[in-house]
């Protein structure tokens, strides 16, 4: 998620610069993200996501060396 903040806020600016409404999530799209149909925070994929940013950082010797699964 803190990929992605920086991108979606300069969208969110850009969006209310053109002026109207913007629509927010339902709280039927907020529910099915939080079901698993999207973001897992401690999935293997997440952690492997993670790993290869702070690695592209210059960070990666900081994570944690925790067993998969």
């Amino acid at each position: 998620m803190s990929i992605y903040l920086p991108p979606n806020a300069r969208a969110l600016v850009k969006a209310l610069s053109l002026g109207g409404d913007v629509k927010p999530l339902s709280k039927g799209e907020i529910g099915a993200r939080s079901r698993g149909d999207g973001y897992q925070p401690n999935s293997p994929e997440t952690r492997r996501v993670w790993q290869y940013w702070a690695h592209r950082a210059g960070c990666g010797d900081m994570l944690s060396k925790r067993p998969e699964g």
